[in-house]
């Protein structure tokens, strides 16, 4: 058993998917957060750019 737990610990074959997917999900949690922190300003922004396409459609 002693044998089996050394060779298991000896092997890094998996390592660098590990590396791979705690960056990959550090780089979706900081676009969700970034979305997050964006999307009350955004929202301003298309709504006043609507009222200002509405506003020239009337005139």
């Amino acid at each position: 058993m002693h044998r089996i737990f050394r060779k298991f610990l000896r092997r890094d074959d998996g390592a660098v998917t590990i590396d791979w997917v705690i960056l990959t999900g550090a780089v979706v949690a900081i676009a969700v957060a970034g979305f997050a922190a964006l999307a009350p300003e955004a929202e301003t922004v298309f709504n006043d750019t609507a009222a200002t396409i509405e506003a020239q459609g009337d005139s």
